[in-house]
């Protein structure tokens, strides 16, 4: 597993959230996704990424049933 400070590539990101290297970067160059620029190529901290995912993540809980009516 990565260690929480080291820097991943775009690829590394793409394997750790199972998305493709395509959606990662549409995501850094939309500002959705913590990321670093160091000259001309993409970095990403799994620590930002850990604590993103954390914030962004939608829980909908169980699915509530519908009453049934008593029968006489």
């Amino acid at each position: 597993m990565y260690k929480m400070d080291k820097l991943l590539t775009v690829k590394d990101v793409a394997e750790y959230l199972q998305m493709s290297k395509e959606k990662v970067y549409k995501l850094a160059q939309q500002g959705k996704i913590p990321v670093s620029r160091i000259e001309n190529q993409w970095r990403f901290r799994l620590d930002r990424i850990n604590a993103w995912l954390e914030a962004n993540e939608v829980y909908k809980g169980p699915k509530h049933f519908k009453k049934t009516k008593k029968k006489k």
